[in-house]
């Protein structure tokens, strides 16, 4: 499994908070330790396709460029997660699991966050990744946004 960084997309209109990158860093080594705790997947190293996965901008954006990525890094499945803040209070972090090779969506989920704080990124993850992504019943979604890349 390829877990690519959360991203982050902000149309509040408010200055950046501090500690922004740390959370984004620190929500997506959560996701990738629970995703490979789990038993279900081994993440691979991102490391070969960095320089071009950063070129590429943000992945929810790029029209599904990560597939490549996921694909060139070895991955059969992709998580791809944004976090969407509208403001101080509201946001929503999103979560796709995709088949690589197929293109298809195996797992999706969404959650909003009441304020932008560590613990409400690491409760939105541990959420997602216990009750959707993980979720025995397969005809289980959370949906509440449209698939990235198309």
């Amino acid at each position: 499994m390829a877990v690519f960084p959360v991203e982050f997309a902000d149309t509040s209109g408010e200055p950046a908070g501090a500690g922004r990158s740390g959370r984004i860093d620190d929500a997506t080594a959560e996701l990738d330790q629970l995703l490979e705790d789990s038993g279900r997947f081994r993440v691979v190293d991102l490391a070969p396709v960095r320089d071009r996965m950063l070129a590429a901008g943000p992945l929810h954006l790029c029209d599904g460029c990560w597939q490549g990525l996921a694909r060139d890094a070895g991955a059969e499945v992709a998580a791809v997660t944004v976090v969407h803040k509208m403001s101080t209070l509201i946001a929503s972090m999103h979560v796709w699991l995709v088949d690589v090779a197929a293109g298809q969506v195996i797992r999706e989920g969404a959650v909003s966050l009441r304020g932008d704080t560590d613990e409400a990124w690491q409760r939105g993850i541990r959420y997602l990744v216990q009750n959707v992504l993980l979720k025995e019943d397969p005809g289980h979604v959370s949906r509440s946004s449209p698939f990235p890349g198309g």
